[in-house]
């Protein structure tokens, strides 16, 4: 199965351009729908949400005796058979529950009805898939069956037939996020010792399916060889197939914010990483992800652990922490956990990263903060500085991304620039190399936009990447594809480490 952390990292990335944060926001529902061999029209998807007649099946009454044949291939086949009609042989099957006498065939009912009608994770996605297909085929005679689940409780239910709604209706549909008090919540939780926070909030909520993502990013490549067909049919299906397994098992997972705290000092047996992401999900649907951890509780606390040192995961009704640790593991783990009963971490008590937040718009989508360290200078780019702010914004399709620096050596702080604008320009060359081979006009755009300038003992920094998702999309097929580079080595500035 797809692992669950990539594909959380490309909900949370893309949804800062604007498009979709939630897991089922990149299944399309042509694709989804294919797979069920379910036709796509208004009266199946409201058969779907157990409202209308939808496509006409027969008796299946002999079926439903099957599910109780002594025999195991005769039921399964059965089941099997029942399930491929779809929802709409929902009323037969409630009927037969309540008159069977076989518990065998009463449970398999159930379980049937639960797959069609949202008790079991595929058939809440499947549910979720109903609203929002209801709402692109714009068919007002689903208002009436939509409205009835704007006051449901079941999870994402009453979002996505608001959303479904605004579309039918032509107006438009803010999806809810997390709030200022939400955020700055997560930030309070991190460990004092932190000396890097960088927040990143989704503010998508637009539907992308993955297939017409690729498809797009594929045909940017401009190699129409049957080699390089294979390749594109094979990574879609691959993305649908993982996906959908994911949903299916653990059910729709939406992302609103990820705070992440890096110690101080770091290093190959110290320091620590604490992401905190806050959003919707199922926490007693994560065995699929957990059955390959080490279970245990720490203060009554359930926590997974990864093989080998691995991080260390905590989930929680509205939020989950990953917690990853050079020194001696656990001990960071139990620090979050007493933060996370308590409501509050020790953060604030940071005199230092308290006071740098402060002059920061933290209601950009994405900011950080930076106390540099000497464990920090070790990065040549970092060497000179004492404090670095970021911030960045979508506007107008493209990401806009503005870093600050603050120095105490001019000298040093100008020499560090002159070296990063150097490798910036290697960059580009080497980029330029490569559109023999590719569309390389996402990433190429992206480098000549780094402007990067000395400012007496400070530096100032800017990119911008345009196009949104899909330049992201592109990135990464562009460069998982068969381009070749060579890269040239990277020589330090002249610059010295700060005591």
């Amino acid at each position: 199965m797809m692992s669950i952390f990539p594909v959380l990292l490309m909900v949370l990335s893309l949804s800062i351009t604007g498009s979709g944060r939630d897991m089922l926001d990149y299944m399309g529902t042509d694709v989804y729908w294919k797979q069920k061999s379910v036709t796509v029209t208004p009266e199946n998807m409201l058969a779907e949400l157990g409202t209308g007649k939808g496509e006409t099946v027969g008796d299946i009454s002999p079926l439903i005796k099957q599910l109780g044949d002594e025999n195991y291939k005769a039921r399964k086949d059965a089941f099997a058979k029942i399930k491929a009609l779809g929802a709409p042989v929902i009323p037969q099957l409630k009927a037969a529950k309540e008159a069977a006498t076989d518990p065998d065939v009463k449970d398999a009912c159930e379980r049937l009805i639960g797959g069609f009608t949202g008790a079991t994770k595929s058939g809440q996605v499947r549910r979720l898939m109903a609203i929002r297909t209801l709402g692109e085929l714009k068919d007002k005679s689903a208002l009436p069956a939509l409205q009835k689940l704007t006051d449901s409780k079941e999870q994402f239910v009453a979002d996505y037939a608001n959303a479904a709604i605004a579309s039918i209706n032509g107006t438009p549909y803010t999806r809810p996020g997390a709030t200022a008090e939400q955020r700055a919540s997560d930030v309070a939780m991190l460990p004092a010792e932190v000396g890097a926070v960088l927040q990143l909030s989704a503010n998508g909520g637009q539907t992308v399916p993955l297939q017409r993502l690729l498809d797009q990013a594929f045909k940017s490549i401009g190699d129409n060889s049957p080699e390089a067909q294979e390749q594109k049919n094979r990574t879609i299906t691959e993305m649908n197939a993982g996906i959908l397994k994911t949903l299916e098992q653990m059910g729709n997972i939406r992302v609103d914010v990820a705070t992440v705290g890096i110690s101080n000092q770091v290093g190959p047996n110290q320091g620590f990483g604490v992401i905190i992401v806050r959003g919707q999900y199922d926490p007693t649907a994560l065995s699929p992800l957990t059955s390959q951890m080490t279970a245990s509780t720490i203060d009554g606390t359930a926590v997974y652990s990864a093989p080998f040192g691995g991080p260390t995961l905590i989930p929680l009704a509205d939020r989950f922490v990953i917690v990853a640790e050079g020194g001696q593991q656990g001990t960071m783990a139990k620090t979050m956990i007493a933060a996370l009963k308590a409501n509050k971490g020790t953060f604030a008590t940071n005199a230092d990263m308290a006071k740098l937040i402060k002059t920061i718009n933290v209601n950009k989508p994405i900011w950080g903060v930076a106390q540099i360290s000497n464990s920090y200078r070790m990065a040549p780019p970092l060497a000179p500085f004492d404090t670095l702010t970021m911030a960045a914004d979508a506007k107008d399709g493209a990401l806009q991304v503005d870093v600050a620096a603050s120095g105490s050596d001019e000298a040093k702080t100008k020499s560090t620039v002159d070296w990063t604008n150097t490798q910036i320009q290697n960059g580009i060359e080497e980029v330029k190399k490569a559109s023999a081979f590719t569309d390389v006009t996402p990433v190429l755009e992206l480098l000549q936009s780094i402007k990067v300038e000395a400012k007496g003992k400070d530096a100032t920094a800017s990119a911008t990447i345009k196009g949104g998702t899909e330049s992201l999309i592109k990135m990464f097929v562009g460069f998982t594809s068969s381009v070749r580079r060579v890269s040239r080595p990277m020589t330090a500035p002249p610059v010295q480490i700060q005591n």
